[in-house]
């Protein structure tokens, strides 16, 4: 066990490897820091619910506008409500 695992919850931990037990492209080692822009969330939940997630507006990291981090985050709170779309 390193000095992270002790020093974070067994929620967050858990939560933690399940998001990188999905194969996402990206790897999660913080919650606070790796999720704050939403991509991640956006790959987990395509991952859990595949094509809810329209990549088009989707804007990947690194992002210089915090607007757009905060446009991620309510896409995956929209889209996690939504039935998958038809391509």
């Amino acid at each position: 066990m390193d000095d992270d695992d002790e020093n974070s919850s067994r929620e967050a931990r858990t939560f933690r490897n399940w998001m990188n037990s999905l194969g996402c492209d990206t790897y999660c080692q913080d919650l606070t820091e790796d999720l704050r822009d939403g991509y991640m969330l956006c790959e987990a939940l395509d991952k859990v619910k595949p094509g809810v997630i329209e990549w088009r507006r989707v804007t990947a990291p690194p992002m210089k506008l915090p607007f757009k981090k905060m446009e991620n985050c309510n896409m995956v709170r929209d889209s996690s409500t939504q039935p998958p779309l038809v391509t």
